[in-house]
């Protein structure tokens, strides 16, 4: 989500004085005054994309040179979104399946939206500065993320704002990030900037020296933990079961909205107060917000509600409990995801995030727009609203707005900002707070275990992963608690991320649990074979490779023709046929076998299909009626190797009721008018039927040639008629064979005749 973000230049540009925000240290509080409705700027990377890990980067002619992207580092965005001109430019391709394009429905602000889905991308980032970055070196690029797929818009950018792209927390898995937001504060306009933002690994040591270039990761004085919600299975691609964008997920200031019913999540929530009336909740960190709102659940708690029919409206306004208007209330123009939607804002008399050292930071007058983003699971219908989202304007330098009217503007209350992902943890330092006396002395935590593993689409349905078999994200697992063997309400839940993971944390050593998937409708069991796993964790112990594998049936079809002229080839004369018998030879042994075998009926475009097939390799076979034959080749047969999901499409099968003859012009080494073993066809023969019986080839008499092996066949005889075949004599060569010197046949129809051979010596 990205609220208000075009609003960041045109503040710097118009904003001459800054004002200091005011903060009070109370005995259980620190007070921050003077929070205005909209954020100067939000935290931005540079970013490069290669092809393969190792790949030169997109946009660049050799490896050290390239086009970068500097998006917005959004932490409420699940994952990574460029713009149409973006990818365009750096040439990134468009997933398929079946030369059918891959779509990806997200949700946002303003409601839901369509994206193209792109190949699998390698990223690495880059710090950025100052709001007047030149390009990077590829060597600053030191921050890898990836492997990844990426949304693409599928509409052109807006003329004024430009193209917008946006790096999601694929980007952050594993990283810390840092924002220095004091260039925001200046209060000399001419040195008015844009936030330092800066991606470290863990650990990496801070240096006062090198603050504005490379700072590492400072130390902060006030923690807020954080949990983390997946919009997974709020989300939908097209086709179904096609590799969808690489999606992680979000951190929440308040319990995991997303967790599923009857799992406890004790991470502290967000206070509110206005008046005599309090409510909480949990928060959506979203540094790609420029502005924060609750919903309307949340502020009718505080006695706020929206005028009758204003809701969205072009005119929005609210009312307090008393139905008279909110006093200071304004209006912003919210622009993401979905499109962009007018909603309405007040001062609330609080707003305050719970530390980890027990201190809360209040926001004292906390501006909040009334906002619904509600998602909706496409598979259940389950809808969810979040109670909040927790933007920039409260963490730096920010600006009143009502409509298009920008006011007064105040600097920020911290001069360090991280966000510590690996450890779900908002860092803030409060410049002069110092530490909490006495700090407080968490419990240590109990010794428990960990169980993890992946879920996978097993291609081949073999019950193990190969390389080449995708993750499944949005599935649910769960530890089957009362042993039912389905899940119910007793039973603890989770949702694979993007990369297909899962892991149940927190378990009580030495119990024993029953790990499980959840199969969705149209896939079966891959692996394991009962689909379970009994496991009992020592203390501390991670038991990983818990994984499960699951594919969907696929499908084959075919199709069948009459070859009239018996030739193989269809013709655009040649009819389909309905009412034939293709069957699958499922036990190989080449016999029908009614109870074993599967079999399918052509329709009136002589199609047949079978469905609901485990991905194997599969012979499919034709009933001959009486009076045809099939056509190139008496017992013809068609194979073919499905993987999960596929239809394929076999080669026709064709049959005719023209007969067929066919044999050999040998060389008769021996003379004795039959083909022996080592004794080789002749080439370039020609075999012809003698229509005047004349024993001389004319012109207009059917013949053919006789292939490299000496092989030779007429296929499209005609039933009851009478042919007298024979073969025109080369120079220096004798017949030995047939004594007459040809074959008469009459073939009934469909009937093949074989073995009408030709000796021929030197």
């Amino acid at each position: 989500m990205i609220p208000f973000a075009s609003t960041r230049v045109e503040a710097l540009l118009i904003t001459a004085v800054i004002e200091s925000l005011e903060t009070r240290r109370l005995y259980s509080t620190y007070d921050i005054v003077g929070v205005q409705a909209a954020s100067m700027d939000q935290p931005q990377v540079h970013a490069i994309f290669r092809n393969s890990a190792t790949g030169n980067p997109l946009g660049g002619t050799g490896p050290n040179d390239g086009t970068a992207v500097k998006g917005f580092l959004d932490t409420g965005a699940s994952g990574i979104l460029l713009s149409q001109e973006t990818a365009d430019g750096l040439g990134i391709g468009h997933a398929t399946v079946n030369g059918q394009p891959v779509t990806f429905a997200d949700i946002g602000v303003a409601g839901s939206e369509e994206f193209d889905v792109s190949t699998v991308l390698y990223g690495a980032a880059a710090p950025v500065r100052s709001l007047f970055d030149g390009d990077l070196p590829v060597s600053e690029f030191d921050q890898p993320f990836g492997p990844i797929r990426a949304q693409i818009n599928r509409s052109p950018a807006d003329f004024l704002t430009g193209p917008l792209d946006i790096i999601g927390m694929p980007a952050m898995q594993g990283k810390v990030v840092v924002m220095d937001p004091t260039p925001l504060n200046q209060t000399d306009i001419s040195l008015l900037d844009g936030m330092r933002t800066f991606l470290y690994s863990p650990g990496t040591p801070y240096s006062a020296a090198t603050k504005a270039t490379d700072p590492g990761i400072p130390s902060v004085n006030r923690h807020v933990k954080m949990s983390y919600g997946s919009f997974g299975r709020f989300t939908q691609v097209t086709p179904a079961g096609a590799p969808g964008p690489t999606i992680s997920n979000n951190p929440f200031i308040g319990p995991n909205p997303t967790r599923a019913a009857g799992v406890v999540d004790t991470t502290p929530a967000v206070q509110l107060t206005e008046g005599t009336r309090s409510a909480s909740g949990s928060f959506l960190l979203d540094t790609g917000a420029a502005a924060s709102f609750v919903s309307q659940g949340i502020a009718s708690k505080l006695g706020v509600h929206y005028a009758p029919g204003t809701y969205g409206s072009d005119t929005p306004r609210l009312l307090d409990a008393n139905n008279n208007p909110v006093a200071n209330q304004f209006t912003i123009p919210i622009g993401g995801i979905g499109g962009t939607v007018n909603a309405a804002g007040f001062f609330a008399d609080s707003l305050t995030l719970p530390t980890i050292e027990g201190e809360g930071i209040r926001f004292v007058n906390a501006p909040l727009l009334v906002l619904d983003v509600t998602v909706a699971d496409p598979v259940t219908g389950q809808t969810l609203t979040l109670d909040g989202d927790f933007g920039m304007n409260f963490l730096v330098a920010s600006f009143a707005v009502d409509g298009t009217t920008l006011g007064a503007s105040s600097a920020g209350a911290f001069d360090w900002i991280t966000f510590d992902q690996p450890n779900g943890v908002l860092g803030l330092n409060i410049p002069g707070a110092g530490p909490v006396s006495p700090p407080p002395v968490p419990p240590p935590p109990p010794v428990t275990a960990t169980i993890t593993g992946t879920l996978y689409e097993d291609l081949n349905a073999n019950k193990s992963r190969d390389a080449n078999e995708p993750a499944l994200s949005g599935r649910t697992v769960y530890l089957d608690v009362d042993g039912s063997g389905t899940l119910t309400a007793a039973d603890k839940t989770t949702t694979t991320a993007a990369g297909g993971s899962y892991s149940f944390t927190g378990l009580a050593a030495g119990a024993t649990y029953r790990v499980k998937q959840v199969i969705p409708s149209g896939w079966k069991l891959g692996g394991p074979a009962t689909n379970l796993y009994t496991v009992t964790p020592t203390a501390g112990q991670t038991v990983a490779g818990r994984d499960f594998g699951s594919f969907r049936t696929a499908t084959i079809k075919g199709s069948l023709f009459n070859d009239a002229n018996g030739n193989g080839v269809r013709e655009s004369t040649e009819v389909a046929l309905s009412g034939w018998t293709a069957w699958i030879d499922l036990n190989g042994n080449g016999v029908r076998d009614t109870t074993i075998d599967r079999s399918a009926t052509t329709d009136a475009a002589g199609n047949y299909s079978f469905t609901g097939l485990d991905p194997a390799t599969y012979t499919v076979r034709l009933v001959v009626k009486t009076g045809w034959r099939q056509t190139p080749t008496a017992g013809k047969t068609l194979a073919g190797t499905v993987v999960s999901g596929q239809a394929l499409t076999l080669t026709a099968f064709s049959v005719t009721q023209r007969g067929a003859a066919s044999g050999f012009v040998f060389n008769d080494l021996n003379r004795n008018g039959i083909k022996d073993a080592g004794e080789v066809g002749l080439a370039n023969w020609r075999v012809y039927n003698d229509t005047n019986r004349n024993g001389v080839w004319n012109t207009g008499e059917k013949y053919v040639l006789t292939s490299s092996t000496g092989a030779w066949s007429m296929t499209d005889l005609l039933a009851g008629t009478a042919y007298q075949i024979r073969v025109t004599q080369q120079t220096d060569w004798v017949r030995t064979s047939p004594t007459v010197g040809y074959y008469s046949i009459t073939p009934t129809a469909g009937s093949s005749v074989t073995g009408k051979n030709f000796g021929q010596r030197k």
